[in-house]
């Protein structure tokens, strides 16, 4: 009778992993052939071959051919980590992201860890090269911004790589994807698109439209914060007045090439035309969108059809990014722009606002407090490094009222 305790290869594979962890079975022995594991665990030969083959991607065995699989000194491995902290982000460039990077790295070099920052540009093939470096040339630590989150990807057995070979990894806002049960630190997503939604709620607003991102774990969290929000009032989200998008479509956004905001319309309408978030607006009252930048092109499209915010429809985003994001990236180089540019931020730092260019508006954003997770995930790293056990750690919402959202 096939014993039901092992179901499986990752079962086997973790009944060996937990003998090597315990020194059951010590550094150089051999294991059991694939035959010997078959009828240990009443499997057939293909599963025991795929355990073995699960431990020696984690780094625990390596096979030697014609002579079998012998366990690894992983000792010996975690001797060979350069010391250094490595930083994977996706748009080191943004303001948000360069306060969490600098606020990292004074901590880590503070600690005498010399601090290599990487970026993916939203990229799985690009993250997936940088993992694999750290492979090839593996050092003690990585804060890691998770790419395309919600997406499966060849990458997670990559990161369990890492840790198998001592690497300690703390992740910065992707909790849900990459190792569950892992230490991350994070804004809790789903309560912020709770709250965002319960803020236009409160203000009478029931005809919602919402502008999310398909490919972040976060922005799925976020749209079931306000699906939470609006179930316990008895409204209806509707299909129709929801928008996904990607960051492909983003990344052309901020060519640093387009000089107006009509040109960055043209290219993020992919899934709509114009025409269809025309009306889509008409049938709504108010506007959630994931971040700060869908808001430009629906601020524009809104101006040249003569409505005003938040007169006729009031906005709430997510992570506002600072004026000189746009500045770099949608005006262009000649000398009117940049005296432009400079006035507008001038007026913008007086009135202690955030203004979304070319709209002559501000908009009421839940902001992540990024100073807070930089800090706190190189502080759980550097505990990390000395041998002390942590836990993922949410931080709280920062919202800031721009006048943006009006009551009806």
């Amino acid at each position: 009778m096939r014993n039901k305790k092992y179901f499986g290869y990752k079962a086997i594979a973790g009944d060996i992993r937990s003998k090597i962890e315990e020194g059951i079975i010590p550094p150089g022995e051999r294991i059991e052939t694939e035959y010997a594991l078959s009828q240990k665990y009443e499997v057939n030969r293909m599963t025991a071959r795929h355990a073995l083959s699960l431990l020696e991607e984690e780094g625990f065995v390596i096979r030697r051919q014609g002579s079998g699989t012998f366990v690894v000194d992983r000792s010996a491995a975690k001797s060979k980590l350069t010391r250094a902290v490595g930083f994977l982000e996706n748009l080191p460039w943004a303001e948000n992201y360069l306060t969490r990077m600098r606020v990292a790295e004074e901590i880590c070099s503070a600690r005498g860890y010399p601090f290599h920052l990487s970026a993916t540009n939203y990229s799985l093939d690009k993250e997936r090269a940088l993992l694999l470096h750290y492979i090839e040339n593996p050092i003690q630590g990585l804060l890691v911004v998770g790419t395309k989150t919600a997406q499966p990807s060849q990458n997670y057995v990559l990161f369990e790589k890492l840790i198998s070979m001592g690497v300690k990894l703390v992740f910065l806002e992707s909790y849900g994807k990459y190792l569950p049960g892992g230490v991350c630190v994070a804004s809790d997503d789903r309560k912020g698109g709770r709250m965002a939604a319960e803020m236009l709620i409160k203000n009478g607003h029931r005809k919602i439209a919402t502008i999310f991102s398909f490919e972040d774990i976060q922005s799925h969290m976020r749209y079931s914060g306000v699906l939470d929000a609006a179930n316990e009032a008895g409204i209806e989200i509707s299909e129709r007045n929801t928008m996904w998008y990607s960051s492909e479509t983003v990344m052309k956004m901020t060519d640093g090439k387009m000089r107006n905001i009509e040109s960055a319309a043209e290219k993020f309408i992919v899934n709509k035309s114009k025409r269809e978030i025309m009306e889509m607006l008409d049938e709504c009252t108010a506007i959630i969108s994931y971040t700060s930048l869908p808001p430009i092109v629906i601020a524009s499209m809104l101006k040249e059809s003569g409505k005003k915010i938040p007169q006729d429809i009031s906005m709430i985003c997510f992570d506002n990014l600072r004026a000189e994001y746009y500045n770099r990236n949608f005006l262009g180089g000649d000398d009117e722009a940049r005296i432009a540019a400079f006035k507008w931020q001038n007026d913008a730092d007086q009135n202690g606002i955030d203004n979304v260019y070319g709209a002559g508006i501000a908009i009421n954003s839940f902001d992540h407090d990024v100073a807070a997770i930089g800090r706190i995930g190189a502080q759980k790293l550097m505990s990390m490094l000395d041998g002390k056990e942590e836990k993922s750690e949410f931080t709280e919402w920062m919202y800031k009222d721009r006048g943006s959202v009006a009551s009806i």
